[in-house]
């Protein structure tokens, strides 16, 4: 166990210094490898509408806070669908009951500081949920959208993936799906297009913050931002992997992993072991990718 001043320590120096040295890192494989070039630059053209999907508050501002403020910037009409209530966290030791009062309110405060006017908040409870029910509760809101951004397989949580996959039910081909990235990075395997978000870096700091009995939770999230920066050779960004509607849900279904091993492993509490979270499951973002090519 380490003592109060080593963790403090820890925290002060060793932390920082580990993080610094895999965003040189990072930055070192975008020049290397390229994949950031083959990158498409986000732009809307505004008036559309566009439907952001969280399976937990707080995903839909980690994976798309920041393009979220800049489609309400542009004038397209964005709406924020938060699946389950987030009680099951085990923060603080707060009971369910309360956990999921507060992170509605939380969620209910990142979104207006991001500008986003309509809040859908499905409240399924967290682990207890049926996939008809949450599918009964978004097909009008999918329906509608022309954009929509959504989890993916390519995740650690159970509960990201079961919402990608009945997701993916939904979406139709003349749809666009941007599946944005949470505790598991895309790469640039699978990630096609990046947006420059420090025009808004400030606000999504501020919406992050929001999420106050998420602060550790969250925090590994943003060493991965930075990491995503520096691979991009941006000050904040966010990436996507574009796909049409129907291929979303057929690659969704290909990936869904649960019922055995997941293949993959996302940024930890402590920054040491940060670049597996790239590297595991290398293969099987190919795998994914070249599914997604052959339609």
């Amino acid at each position: 166990m380490w003592s109060d001043a080593a963790r403090r320590a820890a925290h002060r120096s060793l932390f920082p210094g580990v993080q610094r040295v895999w965003m040189t890192g990072a930055w070192l494989a975008g020049r290397i490898v390229g994949g950031p070039t083959r990158a498409t630059r986000w732009s809307t053209a505004g008036g559309r509408r566009v439907l952001v999907v969280a399976p937990h508050p707080d995903d839909e501002t980690v994976g798309a806070g920041g393009t979220s403020a800049l489609h309400v910037a542009a004038g397209d009409d964005v709406t924020v669908a938060v699946v389950t209530d987030g009680s099951a966290s085990r923060a603080g030791g707060i009971p369910q009951s309360e956990m999921a009062r507060r992170r509605r309110e939380e969620v209910e405060t990142a979104a207006a500081v991001l500008g986003i006017r309509r809040l859908v908040w499905l409240g399924l409870p967290e682990g207890r949920w049926e996939e008809t029910d949450a599918a009964r509760a978004l097909r009008p809101l999918v329906d509608a959208a022309a954009v929509v951004y959504a989890p993916s397989c390519v995740d650690y949580h159970p509960e990201h993936v079961a919402v990608a996959r009945m997701l993916g039910d939904l979406t139709r081909q003349d749809q666009l799906v941007r599946v944005y990235e949470l505790g598991v990075p895309l790469t640039p395997v699978l990630a096609d297009c990046v947006a420059d978000v420090r025009a808004v870096a400030a606000l999504t700091a501020q919406a992050r913050a929001a999420f106050r009995t998420q602060r550790v939770t969250v925090a590994p999230f943003e060493r991965l931002a930075r990491y995503r920066a520096s691979l991009y050779g941006l000050e904040a960004a966010e990436v996507f992997w574009q796909l049409a509607g129907d291929v979303y849900g057929d690659v969704m279904r290909l990936g869904d992993w649960r019922g055995g091993r997941c293949p993959y492993c996302g940024v930890r509490s402590r920054p040491f072991t940060d670049p597996l979270a790239a590297v595991i499951g290398l293969r099987h973002r190919v795998a994914l990718r070249q599914a997604a090519a052959a339609g």
